[in-house]
């Protein structure tokens, strides 16, 4: 990928500046850590951050730790009603037992016509961080994503990786029914300004980058498929023409055709004149649902590409009775981002902010990687491995989609906000900052 097209020069700060930065810095950052480590101010969000206190459970109002209820047998049971055990982000009991959030499997037919093309653009998104369930014990996003390593996690038991020994783990627990979603609680209580679903969401509306593009070929329209072909596109830039249709084959309800990212597509030949080498030839739909597994994609996420490994993309395809044209609903994404592709979202993230990007060099960076990596809690490879340090940060997000084009194939051409010797894309968590 051609992320260094049009290096900058290093930004070299003098002692005023970087002190300013880091104040800046601080103050976007501060809040979380009095979440994090203030109990006189918040000693919970959840049931789970209580149980170190045994007979306690989380007032998610108060955000405080109360006795728990003792005339029902209330305390661990899940908070959603599902099946309980524990109290471990209402999903994970003491033993470790959930009933893993898994895709469905596919559907078992003999075949089906193979005769629809849906290309989607993916240009809403939630990352979960919604209000918590009131008395519920829950976050938004205790149910979003799925199981990715097939363990029920507690804080102390069955533990998919270990954390890096120079740093102190956030929480490894797992969500409910075994969901591992550790970006979206960093977010919640570490990343407060930096990523929001409103803001990402309002800059897509605005003309940045989607989040991505779906294609999904050989697809019958009816309710079970057992194999369909799927394939992720990285939008780059607006194809021209896009805005008046221009664009061969129209624009659609998402109003934009896209270039795609060269490094992951390809000019083809036949019908889909664009290929991807991110596909999943076995994809299927059962009830209207599409599950799709990929080995690695590559999101945009502020117009900043960030590689997930192992994901999982699931969603109903709803045709318009009106239209004819397809849309995605209630779509996840849940994968493993690489601890590289995590520290990675540091400078173009504080940048839109602060208007200068987080270097290796910057004041503040041992500090920031030192939190941001008390949150990885997988490995990439997805094969669990407690005595292996985690390399990833579990990831699951909610997404919605419309019809979309894809206008050819395009070279990334960003500027780098760090030159490559300071940039936090060349770092991993495996080693303590420097």
């Amino acid at each position: 990928m051609n992320l260094h097209a049009n290096p900058m020069p290093s930004r070299l700060l003098s002692l005023g500046a970087t002190s300013a930065l880091a104040a800046a810095l601080i103050a976007v950052v501060a809040p979380s850590c009095s979440v994090l480590l203030d109990k006189e101010d918040s000693q919970c969000e959840r049931d789970s951050d209580c149980a170190g206190q045994p007979g306690m459970r989380c007032d998610v109002a108060a955000r405080v730790c109360v006795a728990a209820a003792t005339d029902g047998g209330e305390e661990g049971g899940d908070a959603a009603g599902g099946s309980g055990g524990g109290g471990v982000d209402g999903g994970a009991g003491a033993a470790g037992a959930c009933t893993p959030a898994h895709p469905p499997p596919a559907p078992v037919i003999v075949d089906s016509p193979d005769s629809l093309t849906i290309t989607l653009t993916i240009d809403n998104i939630d990352l979960g961080e919604g209000p918590p369930v009131k008395d519920a014990g829950t976050i938004a996003y205790d149910t979003l994503g799925y199981d990715l390593d097939s363990l029920c996690t507690t804080a102390t038991e069955n533990l998919s990786c270990k954390p890096p020994s120079w740093t102190t783990a956030a929480d490894m627990s797992d969500m409910i029914d075994g969901r591992d979603n550790n970006v979206a609680r960093m977010l919640v209580k570490a990343g407060q300004g930096m990523l929001t679903t409103p803001t990402v969401n309002a800059g897509m509306a605005a003309g940045e980058r989607p989040f991505g593009i779906l294609r999904v070929t050989g697809y019958s329209g009816l309710p079970a498929d057992n194999v369909v072909r799927a394939e992720w596109y990285v939008p780059v830039a607006k194809a021209q023409g896009s805005e008046d249709a221009g664009v061969e084959g129209g624009t659609g309800a998402a109003g934009t055709g896209w270039m795609v990212d060269s490094e992951s597509a390809f000019e083809a030949d036949g019908a889909e004149a664009v290929g991807s080498t991110m596909v999943d030839g076995k994809a299927y739909v059962v009830d209207h649902m599409l599950v799709a597994h990929f080995d690695r994609i590559v999101i945009n996420m502020r117009e900043t590409p960030v590689e997930i490994a192992g994901a999982w993309v699931t969603g109903r395809l709803d045709k318009d009775s009106q239209t004819g044209e397809w849309s995605l609903k209630a779509g996840v994404m849940a994968g493993r981002m690489p601890s590289f592709a995590l520290l990675g979202l540091l400078p173009p993230m504080i940048n839109k902010i602060l208007k200068v990007p987080v270097c290796t060099d910057s004041e503040v960076y041992s500090a920031t990687k030192t939190m941001l990596c008390g949150y990885v809690d997988i490995l990439r490879s997805g094969t669990p491995n407690p005595e292996s340090e985690c390399d990833a940060a579990s990831i699951g997000i909610g997404m919605t989609a419309g019809p979309g084009v894809i206008g050819g194939v395009a070279v990334r051409n960003d500027p780098a906000l760090c030159p490559p010797a300071t940039d936090p894309r060349q770092d991993t968590c495996h080693t303590p900052p420097k």
